[in-house]
């Protein structure tokens, strides 16, 4: 993006791209500047979203005012300051620009930490569906498929407020470049929460998962997942969610891709906190494609819902309904062996009660936002705003990085 002079000012950049009615955002600038840019841009649906968070105002912002609750939120605030001070800087940018007290953004970045301490349900979302198939040769020819589905379930209350933000990160001395990514973000807040992608080809998806423990005294989970934004590989990312010497808060699943691998597979990472113990848990399940690289766990389609499916971690069983029906959902459907079925599979409604394409309803108070297919054989990201099977095309189509498995 290149190098502005040593003794220019930093000018943040912004381009806006409406679509669908989520709004394609770009900003660049140090992490303070872009967090208050996005804060200052989206002010108006930041204080919206967060006003209608009521566990937030009511159970979680009350616990920090307790003298024990006060210690739990002063150790996570310093254990994120120490290891990820450019992040709590973007935070702090974001509550300054959206006007909204840094405590309030700062608990909510803590939400699912505070919420398994002090007993606040956790209703948690996302499908995700790989496709990794040699292909069908003879006519008429099927090319190889390599691609991972994504829906971005969760409140009704982002589907009109969340925003894709492009985000470029500059060193404040030297004007180089540092970071730049691309990522659904909820309003408000640090992006890596959700999906996207970033100049390395790094493609990630997360699911939520829901161990019984929080590591406290750990980095909040929120912080470890927006640095997985600046990793350059698979080897640093694996490094990121070890968090040697650090621990991590709680537990999520991330889905990795990389249009730059020499290998053509998909990784399942399950990450868990382990109690006083200052690292993670983390476990690898990797996809690989038949007869091209068979030794992986392994080959073709794979599924992932806000289950452990790899790791033998104690859940919230209780909490967790959707997921098993959706899981149960997946093994009635013809198995899947390109783009087309894996849109039929993000776009399934057939159970009435806890479909996988998610609309709010009495048994099922989330909705899925958007869906996001990653081709890694053409290198495009495809973002749909409806039913990506039965509903319009897709609303936004974005290039991903070029690298060895794009043709």
């Amino acid at each position: 993006m290149g190098v502005i002079s040593l003794h220019v000012l930093l000018v943040v950049v912004v381009v806006v791209t409406s679509a669908g009615g989520v709004e394609l955002y770009t900003s660049r600038g140090t992490h303070y500047q872009v967090g208050l840019d996005v804060g200052q841009h989206f002010q108006g649906a930041i204080q919206e979203y967060y006003a209608m968070m009521t566990d937030l105002h009511t159970k979680l912002l009350p616990f920090v005012e307790t003298a024990g609750g006060s210690h739990i939120y002063d150790t996570y605030l310093r254990m994120a300051e120490t290891h990820f001070p450019q992040y709590v800087d973007e935070l702090r940018g974001i509550a300054v620009g959206a006007k909204l007290s840094f405590k309030q953004v700062f608990t909510n970045h803590i939400w699912d930490e505070l919420s398994t301490l002090i007993g606040v349900n956790q209703k948690k979302s996302c499908t995700d569906v790989y496709v990794n198939d040699v292909g069908d040769e003879g006519p008429p020819l099927v090319t190889p498929q390599f691609s991972l589905g994504h829906n971005e379930d969760g409140s009704p209350n982002a589907k009109t407020r969340a925003y894709i933000l492009h985000a470029i990160i500059v060193n404040n001395v030297t004007g180089t470049v540092e970071e730049d990514f691309t990522s659904f973000t909820y309003p408000g807040e640090l992006p890596g929460d959700a999906y996207g992608f970033n100049i390395h080809g790094v493609v990630l998806t997360m699911n939520a998962v829901l161990p019984v423990i929080a590591g406290i005294g750990a980095v909040p989970r929120d912080f470890v997942l927006r640095a997985t934004f600046a990793v350059r590989n698979q080897a640093e990312l694996e490094s990121l969610m070890l968090s040697e010497g650090t621990g991590v808060g709680y537990g999520y699943n991330l889905n990795y891709g990389n249009t730059q691998d020499d290998v053509r597979s998909l990784v399942s990472y399950e990450v868990a906190p382990l109690e006083n113990q200052p690292r993670a848990l983390v476990s690898k399940y990797t996809v690989g494609c038949h007869g091209i690289n068979d030794n992986t766990n392994t080959t073709g389609p794979y599924f992932h819902f806000n289950l452990y499916n790899h790791t033998d971690v104690v859940q919230m069983t209780s909490q967790l309904t959707s997921s098993y029906h959706r899981q149960a959902r997946v093994a009635q459907i013809p198995e899947v062996r390109n783009t087309q079925g894996a849109l039929y599979v993000l776009g399934d409604t057939h159970d009435p009660d806890y479909p996988i394409y998610r609309t709010a309803r009495p048994t099922d108070e989330f909705s899925t936002l958007t869906t996001a297919f990653f081709n890694l054989v053409h290198c495009r990201l495809y973002i749909y705003v409806d039913n990506p099977f039965t509903g319009s095309r897709p609303f936004l189509n974005l290039t991903l990085p070029a690298g060895r498995q794009c043709h």
